[in-house]
């Protein structure tokens, strides 16, 4: 009796938590897309109805959100989408840096021509891209093929928190990363360095590729007074310097 009511206790805390993930990725894709904005106290009672589930697992996936960064629970006052800032933008740049570095290490003996054809074919499709979600799909493909033979499971979670934290920043200025056509180095000239199998090259290579896009999105921010602004007419072009192959 007892056994068997702890196997259903179990599978119903099992149903719990697969609801809660989803809600997770549902508040996650609406903090990247800018629908909760930055500094937005969340509605639990509309978010529940829009997602039409109770608030217990929403409740849940919040806690989930808030283990990612993209979300802060205040006692007493509710959660709060993070806000965007310039600080948090290079905190979050040099953590990625530091841990694609190790993840480049492990991944590149391993890579073979199939992966970087497949990963070029990527990297054409995100170019021509006019959709941010859809280019932050395709994205996450491009980066699931060159480390997804990485058999670190901690270091993956990682980088996929970071990410979704820099991904709210790269939706936000995609339209500017468009409409100004920064000469930063491109996902391409990333693939061409790792064909070379230089770990050292394609290391320095990809420290100057994100932090050309640091530079960037950040000189945007400051000829912004909103920084989800996208973009403005009276903003200023700004330019990268394309990294060195």
């Amino acid at each position: 009796m007892a056994t068997s009511e702890k196997k259903g206790r179990n599978a119903k805390d099992i149903v719990s938590a697969t609801v809660a993930t989803r809600i997770a990725n549902l508040v996650e894709d609406d903090i990247i897309q800018g629908i909760l904005k930055p500094g937005e106290r969340i509605n639990e009672v509309a978010l529940a109805q829009r997602y039409r589930v109770s608030r217990i697992p929403l409740r849940e996936a919040l806690r989930i959100v808030e283990g990612q960064g993209l979300v802060e629970i205040q006692p007493f006052s509710g959660a709060y989408v993070s806000e965007l800032s310039s600080e948090e933008l290079v905190d979050i740049i040099d953590l990625h840096v530091a841990l694609e570095s190790l993840a480049l290490r492990l991944a590149l003996p391993r890579l073979t021509p199939e992966d970087f054809r497949a990963a070029e074919s990527i990297a054409r499709k995100s170019e021509r891209e006019p959709d941010a979600k859809r280019y932050l799909d395709l994205a996450n493909d491009f980066y699931t093929i060159l480390y997804g033979s990485v058999a670190r499971r901690h270091l993956l979670d990682f980088m996929a928190k970071l990410m979704s934290n820099e991904n709210r920043y790269l939706y936000a200025f995609f339209s500017a990363l468009r409409m100004y056509q920064p000469d930063l180095p491109r996902q391409r000239d990333y693939v061409e360095v790792l064909k070379k199998k230089n770990l050292e090259q394609a290391v320095n290579f990809l420290k100057k590729w994100r932090h050309a896009q640091l530079e960037f999105m950040i000189q945007h921010m400051s000829t912004e007074r909103q920084p989800l602004g996208g973009s403005s007419a009276k903003a200023k072009r700004t330019r990268a310097p394309r990294a060195r192959k």
